[in-house]
């Protein structure tokens, strides 16, 4: 009976508990709560009243708000986390940024002026112009972000994960009862003040959302909405390999290029210091200042005589000297700068966001290419020159299938219909290419054919794979100087690295020398909308291509017999001595690079020396091929000997290097430790661990090694006699 009595007095207080927590609920507000018909303003007043997001941040998120103030002698946080991310006015001295431990100076906003601020990452950009990269220090992630304790208004806050998707999207707002707020679409909520705040009504020209007014009358379709979305993208799923997408039914003709006037081309992409793009363009007239790629972060300019500037932030760079009426494949990948897959200059990195979409052109000549990559490289458009159905030129964005136009006329460049030599019958395990058998053209009767007695049974032939036929055809534009498109679609490749392949075997065996008389040789794969690709043409062969390839052969073919019956160390030495005396270190002209500037026109760097000295070390059968680590700005060989790999740089070798002597051997035949106390970085990777030339006596001449048909000498330096050696 005394548990009954306990039970119910227990209940009893329990209820009132209840009542009274009810009660408190609804007599006070709490700082947040779920909307039933919210209505957006233009802003809200609050007199130094705390907003709680409710939202942690990371170092990926961002923040952007709107706000003004009431005169700039505040002292106060406009927005903060912890004490590590802070916005703050400093009264007359403006508004100062934090990502760490200290404040920093960021932008004098003006009195009473509205102000748009956006945090992204640590860097801060104000009314899509000014920009802070604040220092990182020790960055603290526990409480919530809190924005409002100031004097002014307040129209929205935006707050954004990694992935730019929203997480909170407050406006200003006034609940139910009239009562100023701001409100959540993400959560659907209101959020309110630590302090009164006081609506402005008028239309917030920020809010992007629905209208607040139906959005509960909405959840039960928008749900049922989701779910016809659900059903509907599993059903364009299923039957992808069956349609094509909608946004790529263009109906375009692919072409090699697009000769524009000064017109230029809005690609509508914002893009920001870690995206990165590339463009494949040629210069009809390299005498203008103008930029030719556009955006806030990025700006690629020329500067007449002067050549190319780039810049990563607010500050243009010299990157590359153009010339005129030359393919240039230019990427600027974040901060760093290629031209025809050579790094050429790393920018400084000076931050600033981007607020103004992606143009190009504004100049006079051609544009076969035009790409946009994200932060991880990969590509988000692949923009070339079409034909649309009504035969207007313009560009196309293969990624997301739209329609490009440039903003004067431009004329279509087509591509030459690609001829090709007679297809081999007969593909051996080297490649080597047979050519059909001559058909006997004598007339014979129908009668004559089932009379004659068949003596000898032909031998059939074997059928060229697809592999083998595309590769023949691949072989065959590059020996040509053939940059023509060549449809392949009828192979059915589903993938460009397949294609790709194919020519990375063709220039490394039969077209290596060719591969070496062009800027940087690629192979341009274009794949259709169904997956299946389509076309490829050879980039890089400019108008004297064929001349350099003509040119390079017959360095090659003496070399070859030059060298005929030596062993491979005399090879090794022979081949050294002959790019270092016949090439000369220089930065001047574009073909520096490669190893036609140095054995044709006698001009290299140091990857110049190294790609001509593995060539004719390739040609001449010893296994080389060219090292260049990240860890250092430079290039040079790895050559196998007896079985063995060793360094060798006949850069640093060079006699042009090494006070006028006419070439040394200090950097020939060295192992990985001898090469990292010599200087090297990036050496020590196990491959060139051989101690057998430690000591080696040539290392110490400096003068050629040369051979006179009985034995290996070179000329004392001191004494000018000849001194024999063993090799």
């Amino acid at each position: 009976m005394k548990n009954n009595v306990h039970a119910k007095s227990t209940l009893s207080l329990l209820m009132s508990f209840v009542l009274f927590v009810t009660i408190f609920t609804l007599s006070f507000p709490i700082s947040s709560k779920a909307a039933s018909d919210p209505k957006v303003i233009k802003a809200i007043k609050t007199y130094k009243g705390t907003f709680d997001s409710g939202i942690i941040l990371n170092d990926n998120y961002t923040v952007e708000m709107g706000f003004s103030l009431d005169g700039l002698d505040q002292y106060s946080n406009v927005f903060q986390m912890d004490s590590t991310i802070v916005l703050r006015n400093e009264s007359t001295r403006g508004l100062f940024t934090r990502y760490g431990w200290y404040n920093e100076a960021f932008y004098k906003p003006m009195n009473k002026g509205m102000n748009v601020v956006k945090l992204q990452g640590n860097v801060f950009t104000i009314n899509d112009s000014a920009v802070k990269k604040a220092a990182k220090q020790n960055l603290s992630y526990k409480s919530t972000l809190k924005f409002g304790n100031f004097n002014g208004e307040i129209t929205y806050v935006t707050i954004k994960n990694a992935n730019q998707v929203p997480v909170a999207d407050l406006y200003a707002a006034l609940d139910e009862n009239g009562k100023a707020c701001m409100y959540d679409t993400v959560a659907r909520k209101y959020v309110y003040a630590s302090k009164d705040c006081t609506a402005i009504s008028g239309t917030n020209e920020y809010y992007k959302g629905v209208d607040t007014k139906d959005q509960n009358a909405n959840d039960s379709q928008n749900k049922n909405e989701e779910v016809d979305k659900e059903q509907a993208a599993e059903q364009a799923e299923n039957s992808e390999a069956d349609n094509t997408d909608e946004q790529n039914k263009n109906n375009t003709t692919p072409l090699k290029a697009l000769e524009i006037n000064n017109g230029t081309f809005n690609t509508g992409i914002i893009i920001n210091q870690d995206n990165s793009y590339e463009m494949i363009f040629e210069m009809a007239n390299t005498a203008i200042y103008k930029d030719i790629v556009t955006s806030s972060p990025y700006v690629l300019r020329c500067e007449s005589t002067k050549g190319l500037y780039a810049r990563h932030g607010w500050a243009n760079e010299a990157a590359y000297k153009i010339q005129q009426d030359t393919l240039v494949d230019y990427l600027q990948k974040k901060n760093e700068v290629y031209v025809d897959g050579k790094m050429t200059k790393r920018l400084s990195k000076q931050t600033i966001a981007g607020v103004k979409s992606l143009t190009f052109g504004g100049f006079q000549g051609k544009i076969e290419m035009f790409k946009v990559f994200d932060s991880a490289n990969k590509v988000i458009a692949e923009i070339v020159p079409v034909l649309d159905e009504n035969d207007v030129a313009c560009l196309e964005d293969t990624v997301s299938g739209k329609l490009i136009y440039c903003s004067k006329e431009c004329k279509p460049v087509y591509a030459s219909t690609p001829v090709l030599a007679t297809k081999p019958q007969y593909v051996g395990k080297d490649m080597e290419l047979t050519l059909e058998d001559e058909i006997d053209n004598e007339d014979i009767t129908d009668t004559e054919i089932v009379e004659e007695e068949i003596v000898k049974e032909e031998t059939p032939k074997k059928a060229l794979t697809r592999e083998e036929e595309v590769r023949y055809a691949i072989v065959q534009a590059i020996e040509t100087g053939d940059s023509s498109v060549h449809n392949i679609s009828k192979y059915g490749f589903k993938s460009f690295k397949e294609v790709s392949a194919l020519f990375k075997d063709a220039v490394s065996k039969e077209c290596r020398i060719a591969y070496n008389s062009a800027f940087n040789m690629s192979i341009d794969v274009r794949t259709a909308s169904n997956g299946i690709v389509e076309t490829f043409s050879i980039r890089q062969m400019d108008s004297g291509y064929l001349n350099r390839y003509a040119d390079l052969k017959r360095v090659v073919n003496e070399v070859k017999q030059k060298t005929q019956g030596m062993t491979e160390l005399q090879k090794i030495v022979y081949i050294h001595d002959y790019v270092a005396i016949r090439t000369a270190y220089s930065t001047s002209g574009n073909m520096t690079n490669t190893a036609v500037g140095a054995l044709v026109q006698g001009k290299a760097l140091c990857l110049g020396y190294a790609r001509a000295m593995v060539l004719l070390l390739q040609e001449t059968g010893v296994e080389a091929e060219v090292v260049s680590p990240v860890e250092m700005n430079h290039a040079w060989c790895k050559v196998k000997l007896d079985g063995q790999w060793y360094y060798a740089d006949s850069c640093w070798d060079d006699p042009e290097r090494n006070n006028n002597i006419e070439v040394a051997h200090k950097y020939l035949l060295r192992n990985e430790k001898e090469f990292s106390n010599l200087g090297y970085k990036g050496v020590i990777d196990g491959t060139c661990t051989s101690a057998k030339y430690v000591n080696w006596n040539i290392h110490d001449v400096n003068n050629r090694i040369d051979y006179n048909g009985s034995y290996w000498f070179y000329i004392d330096g001191n004494t000018h006699k000849e001194v024999r050696v063993e090799l």
